[in-house]
């Protein structure tokens, strides 16, 4: 079976459908009928907490969750909120939208051996607590759809666990990093956990505002300001589905956001330190809200503090990429069957392809605007047929983050 990076843009449609036929085999709900209620309230712009909790209140089990919620400390109300009526207006719009749909979601979506799928799950909700925060900071309005992206990204996981069997397991028991461990997967592996959350996000039919940023977090997001609110999502899901979040005593040590970092997260240093600090009392309560699924993470203190620096050193990665592109010498190689192709960038808009022979040596270059030109072109003015060489579209993925 070839690895994922083999694998054509048709054949990878390909694996998308037939990864959504297996599943719809093995997940217990893959369509229930409230998240689709939910969904469709989530895309009216007119609608309110009541339609919401209209809905709610035909699921005791969601109703329960919902009404400790708005009985928990985070809202510390005198009186016992008792129906969810008053507890959806507790809420409010964007929590009482991302808690709903996620319930359901994360209920659909269980899978997996179920050590990985309870840590992944308490991770998940941190993941959507952190999203959810960055959004309400730059694009309010959708902070709950920021939410659901962040709970949705590791869904695959445990998933994957059970589709690629011992193989990925191994692959997990190194505890690489979230970018890192997309990378192997798209090396080994005949799928990857985010072709797998793709085909769920089809399963249930989510919309657009959803699906895109969830199947392109590993994917590294435009580097000039964001255009769009798809552009904003996209981004903050890369940098939240990049977050490793596995605590040593080195990455404790405290981090400090600089100003180009803070334009690429569009939020100062401070107000990403006091936001971030803010997320512990909201995931305390929101672990609760996912039942005996999620395994709670113990020192959530040290993982604030974790989760501080690693945002603050991606967004300066990113930052720095950003001047790389505009400016500076930068340059990837990729493997075709007559030797290596090195892609340099050479200014805006401006870019040189070079075949190398096996001593490094160039053939022949090509230079070229990557917003004009596509990888079958380049490759092909490089004397190769684009048709054979499997590595097109991993060329053509990295052509358009620079085109962006």
């Amino acid at each position: 079976m070839k690895a994922r990076k083999d694998l054509s843009a048709a054949q990878v449609d390909a694996l998308i459908e037939r990864l959504r036929e297996r599943l719809e085999k093995i997940l217990p709900e893959t369509q229930p009928e409230i998240a689709q209620q939910i969904i469709k309230l989530m895309e009216d712009p007119d609608s309110v907490p009541a339609d919401f909790a209209g809905v709610v209140k035909h699921d005791p089990t969601l109703s329960g969750r919902i009404l400790r919620v708005a009985n928990s400390a985070l809202f510390a109300q005198r009186n016992p909120v008792t129906t969810p009526e008053r507890a959806c207006m507790l809420l409010g719009l964007q929590r009482i939208r991302g808690i709903t749909l996620g319930f359901h979601l994360s209920k659909a979506a269980q899978g997996g051996p179920e050590d990985v799928s309870r840590r992944i799950w308490g991770e998940s909700i941190f993941r959507g607590c952190v999203a959810g925060m960055l959004c309400d900071k730059i694009l309010k309005h959708r902070s709950a759809e920021a939410f659901l992206i962040g709970l949705m990204l590791d869904t695959g996981i445990p998933l994957l666990c059970e589709l690629a069997g011992d193989s990925y397991a191994q692959m997990l028991d190194q505890n690489l990093p979230p970018h890192e461990l997309s990378k192997q997967e798209f090396r080994n592996l005949p799928c990857t956990h985010v072709d797998v959350i793709a085909s769920l996000c089809r399963i249930w039919d989510l919309p657009e505002v959803l699906r895109k940023p969830i199947e392109r977090h590993h994917t590294l997001p435009r580097l000039r300001e964001p255009s769009d609110e798809l552009d904003v999502l996209h981004r903050i899901a890369y940098f939240v589905g990049g977050l490793d979040l596995t605590i040593t005593e080195e990455s404790v040590e405290p981090g400090v956001l600089s100003e180009n970092a803070a334009g690429m997260l569009g939020i100062s240093d401070s107000e990403l330190r006091n936001s971030i600090d803010s997320t512990v009392s909201e995931y305390e309560t929101l672990v609760g809200v996912f039942g005996e699924a999620a395994e709670a993470i113990s020192d959530l203190e040290a993982l604030c503090e974790v989760t501080h620096r690693r945002l603050s050193d991606a967004a300066e990665d990113l930052a720095r990429t950003s001047f790389v592109v505009e400016g500076m010498s930068h340059a990837e190689e990729f493997s075709f069957s007559f030797g290596r192709v090195r892609v340099e960038v050479e200014g805006p808009s401006k870019m040189l392809a070079v075949l190398l022979d096996s001593n490094g040596d160039g053939i022949v270059s090509y230079r070229f605007d990557p917003e004009a030109e596509t990888a079958g072109t380049v490759v092909d003015a490089l004397g190769l047929d684009p048709d054979a060489e499997p590595a097109v579209d991993e060329l053509a993925g990295y052509l358009r983050n620079l085109a962006a």
